[in-house]
């Protein structure tokens, strides 16, 4: 009896053993799988942003227009006490539509690049415009605007718009940029940073001639839809 007794114990604590080992198991293969999954699915999420977001969180630039005779605007016609002389020229709108994420954003700069083509006495010539515009204020939203303006003497004199370039920065950094083309570009949707392009013998830079709003005669139109410029 007694030696049935310890065997039955035997047995007992070796099933107990047993089943210990197995549940340390379980639980360390448990931990590994945990671990393992963890830092993936963690860089997973931090690399994703919120969906139609840019990784910024600050702008997100949604259209860009102003490209050829699509982006032609009349000179606005002011009631005055004297008939003008000459009907209302054709300027071209660059326009870009953004949303803002933060609640408000103190200043935000943006770059604008602009080029025109016309045929001449020895094929194809480009002009290249830009300007900077700083702008203060801009509240959370979807859809904000701002636009630059082409004068109508360029667009008579040196061709209609054919590439049109945006970079947004914010603290001295580019944080977003856009791009529309109506003809090939060597480097694509950044074609303003390419030498090929802007010291390209058959591309000349011509000053002055971009305005932005509150340069131009569409000032006052529509004030409250656009940020404000810093002078």
């Amino acid at each position: 009896m007694t030696n049935l007794v310890r065997r039955l114990c035997l047995a007992g604590g070796l099933l107990a053993l047993v089943l210990s080992l197995t549940a340390v198991s379980v639980e360390r293969a448990k931990a590994g799988a945990k671990k393992e999954e963890g830092p993936a699915a963690g860089a997973e999420a931090a690399a994703e942003p919120t969906p139609g977001e840019r990784p910024s969180n600050v702008v997100r630039l949604r259209k860009f227009t102003g490209l050829a005779e699509r982006g032609y605007i009349k000179t606005p016609n002011f009631r005055a006490g004297v008939s003008p002389t000459t009907a209302p020229q054709d300027w071209a709108e660059i326009t870009l539509t953004f949303d803002v994420f933060p609640d408000w954003i103190n200043e935000l700069m943006m770059r604008f690049y602009v080029m025109t083509s016309k045929e001449g006495e020895k094929g194809k010539m480009y002009s290249l415009y830009k300007t900077t515009v700083t702008y203060r204020d801009i509240e959370r939203g979807r859809g904000r605007v701002c636009s630059v303006y082409l004068t109508p003497t360029a667009l008579k004199r040196h061709g209609k718009v054919v590439a049109i370039g945006v970079e947004v920065l914010r603290g001295g950094k580019i944080i977003d940029e856009m791009s529309e083309t109506d003809v090939p570009m060597p480097a694509g949707e950044k074609w303003w940073r390419n030498e090929k392009v802007v010291d390209s013998k058959i591309v000349v830079p011509r000053d002055g001639y971009l305005l932005n709003r509150d340069q131009s005669p569409f000032r006052l139109i529509n004030i409250d839809d656009y940020p404000f410029i810093r002078q």
